[in-house]
Order: structure tokens, then C-alpha cells, then sequence
């Protein structure tokens, strides 16, 4: 399951088709790209919302939950959410990303962060990405990242500290 999402002019903005990645959407300024599980829907009102991973349910206002019948009233019913705001009423673990009709974009997880999404500036942009092998590499570092380091070799094995997601 990959995603990323490219903000910003530059030299970043085609898919990466060596990663798999197939152009979802274009515009000045964005892009997104994704494998075949990022699945889609566009509203009438020019929105279009791309959800990875799977949410299975939201939760109501009296606290309870209510699991989703089918696919398609999963993705109607996150994007709804997401246009409301509300998109941490939704249970599950998924990454899902809202493009409104004035250009702008939101991205966000899963209420308890359970699908990491890894972010990085470069040369004036700023790149999302659900795995670590879609940032482009820093130019500007050298050496090992002491905190990530650690947490490779002894804390919590292959999970990337919380400082490197969003």
C-alpha cells in the first residue's frame, strides 16, 4: 500500500514508476501518486478524496460503533467525514488524502496513528509518503539518524520513532 503526495513546484512532480506508482492526480502545485489499493472518489462539487487502507467503521455520537455494510459505504462515508472535519470519527487504519475545489489538500491518518505517514522538505516542497522508500533523500544529511538508529537496533525493531511520522 503506497501513497505520495508531492505539495509545491519543483523537480518532484512525476510518479515514480520504479516505486510502483501510478499518477493519480495532477495540478500546479500537486501531485499524488499511488499503487492500485488507493482507491478514489470525485463529487460532483470538483472534490476528490483518495483513501488507503481499510476503515471499517465510525463511531456514533452516543459512542457506539457502527461497522460498514460494503467498499463503497466505507469511501462515501470517509469522505464525508473529511469534508465535515470529522475524519477521526472513523475507525480502522488508513491514510486518506482531500482535495477541495479551491486547490487545497488535506491529508490524514487513522485516529491512534496505526498507518504511518512520513513527510519531508526538499528544494521548496514538501513530500508525504505512507513508506519511507517514496521521500526523496536528503541532500543535505549525513550520517545515521541517532534516534531512528536506536530504534532499528534496540527498542522497538523495524517501527520508525513517532518524530518521522506525522
Amino acid at each position: 500500500m503506497k501513497l505520495r503526495v508531492v505539495v509545491g513546484e519543483g523537480p518532484l512532480r512525476a510518479p515514480d514508476g520504479e516505486a510502483g506508482l501510478n499518477g493519480l492526480y495532477a495540478s500546479a502545485g500537486l501531485t499524488i501518486a499511488g499503487d492500485s489499493t488507493v482507491r478514489r472518489f470525485a463529487s460532483a462539487g470538483s472534490e476528490e478524496f483518495f483513501l488507503i487502507g481499510r476503515a471499517i467503521g465510525e463511531r456514533t455520537a452516543t459512542g457506539t460503533m457502527r461497522t460498514f455494510r460494503d467498499r463503497g459505504e466505507e469511501l462515501e462515508t470517509a469522505y464525508r467525514r473529511a469534508i465535515e472535519g470529522r475524519i477521526d470519527e472513523l475507525e480502522g487504519r488508513f491514510a486518506a488524502v482531500l482535495v477541495r475545489s479551491d486547490g487545497s489538500c488535506e491529508v490524514a491518518a487513522d485516529r491512534y496513528g496505526r498507518f504511518d505517514l512520513y513527510y519531508q522538505r526538499v528544494e521548496g516542497q514538501l513530500v508525504v509518503g505512507t513508506d519511507l522508500d517514496l521521500l526523496p533523500v536528503s541532500r543535505g544529511s549525513s550520517g545515521y539518524d541517532q534516534a531512528a538508529l536506536v530504534h532499528v537496533l534496540c527498542v522497538f525493531g523495524w517501527r520508525p520513532p513517532k518524530q518521522h511520522t506525522l
